[in-house]
């Protein structure tokens, strides 16, 4: 996220051509994640724990998979995170595809800033870690990625209503935005698999294969349709990239889409993820529920089903 802006500029700066630069860096971030998942492939490999299938249980196609998915978005706690999925992605689209078209035409800075940017990020979401990890464990985990999100997106507000117009203001707002950031990748992840033993409870097998993926088909629909809203925005405010400086409309189109959008997604993410029903509490009980049913006893489903099903 930092380095290739700055590694386009160095290839440059030695004689390389424009397209051979961003050939030659694109070409090294796919070495370095192919490698990276083939080292981890090969590390891996012969730890996998198997399924247990019975024989005459009848292998799983594409129908079967797709009445999992439905299933599976039919559960209700995982509706809820749906939601915050579509929300937080929104909001980092609408983020960073931005960053540069703010501190272009706003700020009059280059497109380097981005590589700064990002690094300030990286560091804030380093210092957040052990933060968040102190804050699921005080107030729960669902609680502590709510809470930041919501101080995110009332930051995202406070800052456009004081109309940043600085490259210290433009980092600033960055840290802010940062903490969402940090939250979410660092905390859903948990908060998801949870849903993993809401789907056996409900299904009666494991799931977790079938929540990522339609984890992953969530993320990326959102991802796509941000990001063709957020062009048919920036069309609407008469952003015109053929232009070295944008009419004044098209700068405060850019300012809301950097800073508004996100503050309103967020807000959203952050009120469906307090509302999240599956607690603490509720999910000790889930487990408890879980344990007698997979040794064939009996369990008290009381305030369960209402919560876990649609």
């Amino acid at each position: 996220m930092v380095l290739p802006l700055a590694m386009v500029e160095l290839l440059a700066g030695l004689g390389m051509s424009d397209r051979g630069a961003w050939f030659s860096v694109a070409l090294l971030i796919a070495f370095v994640a192919c490698g990276s998942i083939l080292i981890t492939w090969n590390s891996t490999r012969g730890m996998e724990k198997p399924p247990v299938e019975e024989n005459t249980k009848p292998k799983a196609g594409l129908g079967q998979l797709l009445r999992d998915y439905i299933k599976i978005l039919r559960l209700k706690p995982f509706i809820f995170l749906i939601v915050v999925i579509f929300a937080f992605v929104a909001a980092n689209t609408f983020y960073s595809s931005n960053i540069v078209f703010f501190a272009r035409y706003k700020l009059g800075l280059g497109d380097q800033v981005t590589s700064t940017i990002f690094l300030i990020s990286m560091i804030v979401n380093a210092i957040c870690t052990p933060l968040l990890g102190w804050a699921a464990i005080k107030i729960e985990k669902k609680n502590a990625l709510a809470l930041a999100l919501l101080v995110s997106g009332i930051g995202a507000i406070v800052f456009r209503f004081l109309d940043v117009s600085s490259y210290l203001g433009l980092i600033a707002y960055a840290c802010v935005f940062s903490i969402a950031y940090a939250a979410f990748w660092q905390l859903f992840n948990a908060v998801l698999y949870d849903i993993s033993e809401v789907g056996e409870f409900v299904m009666g097998k494991r799931v977790e294969g079938s929540v990522i993926s339609v984890y992953g088909i969530a993320f990326s629909l959102s991802m796509s349709i941000s990001s063709k809203v957020l062009g048919s925005m920036l069309e609407w405010g008469g952003y015109n990239g053929a232009l070295a400086e944008q009419s004044a409309h098209a700068v405060t189109t850019i300012e809301n889409a950097f800073m508004l959008v996100p503050a309103a997604a967020l807000i959203l993410a952050a009120i469906f993820q307090f509302l999240y029903p599956l607690n603490k509490g509720r999910f000790e009980l889930l487990e408890r529920a879980l344990h007698n049913k997979r040794k064939g006893l009996s369990y008290d489903t009381t305030g369960l089903d209402r919560i876990i099903r649609k």
